[in-house]
């Protein structure tokens, strides 16, 4: 019934998909269906036949921030990868990027036109959709500094602007975290021009500082906990650790490490935690890699450190559990 609605209305989708092979982490079982909407006209009519179905369905962007589990057969999934189209309107001051468009990319853009204000995001390798759910941000910026308002496909099917007021930003944090108000369509930035050298000589000050002090050999999903210093974060709930963690920070301020990994060796032997292979990544243990381990692991791992922190901080990446076929 699904597929004839899909050909009947020309849209686009596979079947029996890999998501080891479509995915950011590159785990995950198999998906019955993956379905490519071109816009939100196309979306909406999706959604409202899926639900007049009973039929859940998730929706998905870069997946730069989820994890998909291995032993799941997965039915549907929506992705807004054509979601990336961006309009810039500079008598009215605004750009309009749609919920697929890929931070680096629209950065780029807008720093080629001598837009200043977006420069932090460069690194930052997920959606803007993405980016907004979860208020990503880097080197003292957050996607939420310049929006206008969002445009969501809501759950009773209309499609309405949120404002920035009403989406409850906060540190790695917005309404879209705390309920399921809809899907994110697109949204629209303030813009402001500035020195177009000073904004391109930004972007490379933070594209290798990025490279210094974050995961780029291994295939990541960022910071599994919304947390700035995660081993803080650990020595709230451990004196013993806190203490350690004092004497090498002091130690660290005098070496001046390109990682983390005596720090992240002190703390496995501390808390006696072994690895067949290492999940985290040398430069923080707050970073989850693919080191060719199974999602099982993953997970493991996840709530491992969740136990360490005693759950006092949110989990940033998403384990994406099985999608029912029915409500």
């Amino acid at each position: 019934m699904l597929e004839k609605f899909l050909r009947n209305n020309k849209i686009d989708f596979k079947c029996k998909v890999d998501l080891s092979k479509l995915t950011y982490f590159q785990t995950g079982n198999t998906a019955e269906f993956v379905i490519y909407p071109n816009n939100g006209e196309e979306l909406k009519l999706i959604s409202d036949f899926l639900k007049s179905q009973y039929i859940a369905y998730k929706v998905i962007g870069a997946t730069t921030n989820l994890l998909f589990l291995d032993d799941v057969k997965y039915d549907i999934i929506v992705s807004l990868r054509r979601f990336n189209r961006i309009e810039i309107n500079e008598q009215k001051k605004f750009v309009k990027a749609e919920a697929g468009v890929m931070l680096p990319r629209l950065v780029r853009i807008l720093a080629g036109k001598g837009i200043r204000g977006f420069e932090g995001l460069e690194g930052i390798p997920g959606t803007v959709g993405g980016a907004i759910f979860m208020n990503a941000g880097a080197y003292g910026y957050e996607i939420s500094d310049n929006l206008i308002d969002v445009v969501v496909l809501t759950k009773k099917g209309g499609i309405k602007p949120f404002f920035k007021k009403d989406l409850r930003f906060a540190f790695r944090h917005s309404i879209f975290r705390e309920k399921d108000i809809g899907i994110i369509l697109d949204t629209r930035f303030h813009i402001e021009h500035g020195n177009k050298d000073e904004i391109n000589e930004k972007i490379r000050y933070f594209r290798d500082n990025r490279r210094t002090y974050q995961e780029h050999g291994y295939r990541n999903l960022g910071s599994i906990f919304a947390t700035q210093d995660l081993y803080s974060e650990i020595a709230n709930h451990h004196l013993g650790y806190k203490l350690i963690l004092y004497f090498l920070r002091k130690l660290n301020a005098v070496l001046k490490p390109s990682d983390n990994k005596l720090l992240n060796k002190v703390t496995c032997c501390y808390f006696n935690l072994r690895f067949k292979k290492q999940p985290f990544s040398h430069k923080t243990m707050n970073c989850l890699i693919n080191n060719n381990i199974t999602s099982k692991k993953a997970v493991e791992y996840i709530a491992i450190i969740r136990d360490l922190i005693k759950d006092s901080v949110p989990l940033e990446n998403e384990i994406v559990h099985k999608i029912d076929l029915r409500h």
